[in-house]
């Protein structure tokens, strides 16, 4: 068997082995695999799946052989697990940002600031403050190539939403 505990984020590649299925333990969540590439993020208290190419399943493991509740996923899917209350929450679309630390590229489309804020705290690894009257809900479209610099970031940011962003 190949078996993997795992916190963080980490993008697996697997080769295709039926009669050695690779398993990935999550906190309490627990994914089985044959052959296929994919990113799993458990940073949080809630975890996510985003299935690149092949099929994955994902369920709950409450300590018994096997899973509880499963939820199989093919290439193109996203899913959110909520590791508080052991629920699932199917994505329609994947965040095109969910392999930013392996593109290093960002794209914002209609995404509320708070997660633009979020997003770029965590790849630069900085604190950003803006101002309590500053709407953060408010919406960005922005792309930014791997190249771009967290101050040219933020200067884009200011100028479109008309706002100032303070880094730590």
């Amino acid at each position: 068997a190949r078996n993997v505990t795992m916190e963080g984020e980490v993008y697996f590649k697997v080769a295709k082995d039926p009669s050695h299925p690779f398993k990935i333990s999550a906190r309490d969540l627990l994914i089985r695999v044959v052959g296929t590439s994919f990113n799993v993020n458990a940073t949080n208290k809630t975890m996510s799946v985003f299935v690149n190419e092949g099929i994955v399943d994902v369920g709950w493991n409450m300590g018994k052989s096997g899973f509880d509740e499963t939820r199989r996923l093919v290439a193109g899917s996203f899913l959110v697990a909520n590791n508080e209350n052991y629920t699932f929450e199917d994505q329609a679309t994947c965040d095109v940002n969910s392999l930013m630390w392996r593109t290093h590229a960002l794209v914002f489309d209609q995404q509320p600031l708070v997660s633009v804020i979020r997003m770029l705290e965590s790849r630069f690894n900085v604190q950003i403050k803006t101002d309590e009257s500053v709407d953060m809900f408010r919406e960005l479209n922005a792309q930014f190539p791997d190249t771009a610099s967290l101050s040219s970031i933020i200067q884009v940011i200011e100028l479109s939403l008309d706002i100032k962003l303070h880094v730590r």
